[in-house]
């Protein structure tokens, strides 16, 4: 059989934890999927959502280009 997955629950804004797991991994590609998508949600509280998604982005990437 293959390999199980490691499952890490972190934060994706926290920028040294995402940086530990390229550390610790051979990581070949990324899917992103720890965006907030609710339409209704994001009207009515928008900087929660831009930190997250665009906040969570950056550390994701940052993390990525350093690997």
């Amino acid at each position: 059989m293959g390999k199980k997955p490691k499952l890490y629950q972190i934060d994706i804004k926290d920028t040294e934890k995402v940086r530990k797991v390229f550390q610790e991994n051979q990581i070949d590609g990324v899917i992103h999927f720890a965006a907030f998508k609710a339409v209704g949600e994001s009207c009515e509280d928008p900087f929660a959502y831009y930190e997250n998604n665009i906040g969570g982005g950056v550390s994701l990437y940052k993390a990525m280009n350093e690997s």
